[in-house]
């Protein structure tokens, strides 16, 4: 019983300090200068924003910051959906969708169709959250596909 009791907090002790992490340190390079976290955020939202759809995922963490992550270039980054009626049937809908993966442990994405915007905030200690508006969301998760027998099932990054 011990061991489990000392596990159960080492676990958490490990998601507080990687769940809500601290914006990136500034990388020093000889080079010309390292594109910063927000500006590289802003890169990244900038390159998605002409695509009409954007894979979204819940993945809550324990600080103040919202649930849902967008992937941009690759990149989970915090989003802030900015529909502005919390009653919007969209956002609804993947709520409802985020809990039910949650309830089942099948951490599900979801193609959303919607739009990023340029203005950033910040959360907990420093994490940049992007906003978003839900256009359409159709409750179907993506499904990956099966591992081969000799490798391991990976998510795309």
């Amino acid at each position: 019983m011990r061991s489990h009791a000392a596990a159960a907090a080492l676990l958490a002790t490990l998601l507080l300090m990687t769940g809500c992490a601290s914006t990136p340190a500034a990388e020093e390079a000889s080079g010309p200068p390292v594109m910063g976290y927000l500006e590289r955020v802003k890169a990244r939202v900038a390159a998605a924003q002409a695509s009409p759809t954007h894979r979204i995922r819940f993945n809550p963490v324990v600080c103040d910051c919202p649930p849902y992550e967008v992937e941009l270039e690759g990149v989970w980054q915090r989003v802030a959906f900015t529909n502005g009626d919390p009653q919007d049937p969209a956002v609804l809908l993947l709520e409802a969708a985020a809990q039910e993966s949650q309830r089942r442990g099948t951490h599900a994405v979801w193609t959303v169709a919607g739009s990023l915007e340029d203005a950033t905030m910040t959360c907990a200690r420093g994490a940049i959250v992007v906003g978003f508006t839900i256009d359409v969301f159709e409750p179907e998760p993506e499904t990956l596909p099966p591992a081969e027998p000799d490798e391991p099932a990976t998510t795309e990054p």
